[in-house]
């Protein structure tokens, strides 16, 4: 009997139950219809390859990242899929941008102790998980950031992305490593492993 397996998106915490309900489903996985799972497969296969691929392949520049009087930038402005920012910068005039440096939250706060206002010359990503520029600015403002964004997951309502366009053969044998691994099949997971590692470097 073909049932579907459920699976957490890696963007959400892996609990427990999550666990305990995966590994039995997966061990009759040769009873299974794999072509039902392959959503997931195809999921698993990118997140892989994103976490092995060089981060570059995904930098993008952001749309303008505002931010309020206080320094507080608004995060809920950056991309569900952000990997880490790579370069932050303030434009002091018409087309000319100065770079903030990125500095611990202790060293900032300490510097600015006194809350002075002024032009921006650093940044930095707070314990809660907030970004701050110092000092702050006084009025809003608007920041360029560039970053590395993870690539949408291919669906069937997105048949490619930049994984799939640049390295289609590694893509391929990702997936077909993930099926292997799904269908508890050792010789093909080791064969496909050893391609796919060989493409990756």
């Amino acid at each position: 009997r073909s049932e579907k397996i459920d699976h957490p998106d890696r963007g959400s915490d892996m609990t427990y139950d999550d666990l305990i309900a995966y590994a039995p489903l997966a061990l009759i996985a040769r009873n299974r219809d794999t072509v039902a799972e392959m959503p997931n497969i195809v999921r698993r296969a990118q997140e892989y390859l994103v976490q092995r691929l060089d981060h570059d392949l995904f930098r993008t520049t952001l749309p303008a990242i505002p931010v309020d009087a206080n320094g507080l930038c608004d995060i809920t402005a950056f991309p569900a899929r952000l990997l880490e920012i790579r370069a932050v910068s303030f434009e002091v005039a018409p087309r000319s941008w100065i770079p903030l440096l990125r500095r611990s939250e202790e060293m900032l706060v300490a510097l600015h102790s006194d809350t002075p206002v002024g032009q921006p010359r650093f940044y930095t990503v707070t314990a809660a998980g907030e970004m701050r520029v110092y000092p702050a600015p006084a009025r809003a403002i608007t920041i360029r950031v560039t970053a590395n964004v993870a690539p949408e997951i291919l669906s069937s309502t997105v048949q490619t992305n930049i994984i799939s366009e640049q390295f289609p053969t590694l893509f391929e044998f990702a997936a077909t490593r993930e099926a292997a691994v799904f269908n508890i099949d050792p010789a093909t997971t080791q064969l496909y492993e050893n391609r796919t590692m060989e493409m990756l470097q």
